[in-house]
């Protein structure tokens, strides 16, 4: 893993700091997770995976669910 020296203003490391310890995490490994949502925001944050869940299967297009036979309903 690389290291990098960030210079942040007094206010945002005090913040960092904050969020950091409020969040159980070291400042490293909360300012890691921070930049890594924001360089791959492709994938769903851990706090919505915590909420929601998670699915295991492959995820079904919607163009695949428009000719699936579909049972009456009564």
């Amino acid at each position: 893993m690389g290291q990098v020296t960030l210079y942040l203003p007094q206010e945002i490391e005090k913040a960092v700091k904050k969020e950091a310890k409020k969040n159980h995490k070291s400042i490293s490994a909360y300012v890691s997770e921070i930049l890594s949502q924001k360089v791959s925001p492709k994938k769903w944050s851990s706090a919505f995976l915590k909420v929601c869940g998670t699915w295991e299967e492959e995820f079904v297009e919607a163009s695949e669910l428009q000719n699936t036979k579909r049972d009456d309903l009564e």
